[in-house]
């Protein structure tokens, strides 16, 4: 008798922690990428310097990738191939980036001209590198805008573009889990033998 009564005050729990609290019934339901897609941010917000939109170094994804190996497995965003396509701590553009209060101009400037690849350009060149000086100086933004439209739009080889900010690394994931699910042409199954004709 007693346990009818728990069985059913647990049950009127449930139903009303479901009616009260729908997104933890939603957290439940969520794929695998959706997951990813709202840890890998919160893994990065727990830093007190991150913002979004911020530059990811190697060490970060590597750190990161450690996280995501301990508490969910192997899988495709733990992909060694992923680190090696986000910028050394050492490249200029996160020298530059972590220096001093920079990473505030620069983030707007990321913002407006369509991502890090300019910025990560022009800090290849002294030109650039002074250009870039001269912005951080004095902050303003129509020299640098215009020193990111001039440019040279080379046609790359075909290669994978870097990763540089949590936004790019979901989506190289993605891609990463597309391509392990798609076959590679020629490695299809080979065809079983047929019985030989009487």
């Amino acid at each position: 008798m007693k346990s009818n009564n728990v069985n059913r005050y647990m049950l009127v729990i449930t139903i009303l922690s479901s009616l009260i609290c729908p997104t933890a019934v939603a957290e439940q339901k969520k794929t695998p990428e959706d997951q990813l897609a709202a840890t890998v941010p919160r893994y990065f917000e727990g830093s007190r310097s991150y913002q979004p939109g911020d530059i990811i170094t190697q060490s970060q994804l590597a750190e990161m990738q450690m996280y995501l190996r301990r508490t969910a497995g192997y899988i495709s965003a733990a992909n060694p191939r992923l680190m090696k396509r986000a910028l050394p701590d050492q490249s200029r553009l996160i020298q530059y980036f972590y220096a001093g209060n920079n990473s505030k101009l620069l983030r707007v400037v990321a913002q407006k001209s369509g991502g890090y690849a300019g910025l990560d350009k022009l800090c290849q060149n002294t030109a650039g590198r002074n250009k870039l000086d001269s912005f951080l100086k004095t902050g303003n933004y129509q020299t640098l805008m215009q020193a990111l439209r001039e440019l040279p739009q080379k046609k790359s080889v075909k290669r994978l573009p870097p990763i540089y900010t949590v936004a790019d690394f979901l989506v190289a994931v993605r891609k990463l889990a597309i391509e392990s699910k798609t076959p590679v042409p020629g490695k299809e199954d080979p065809p079983t033998k047929s019985e030989p004709s009487k």
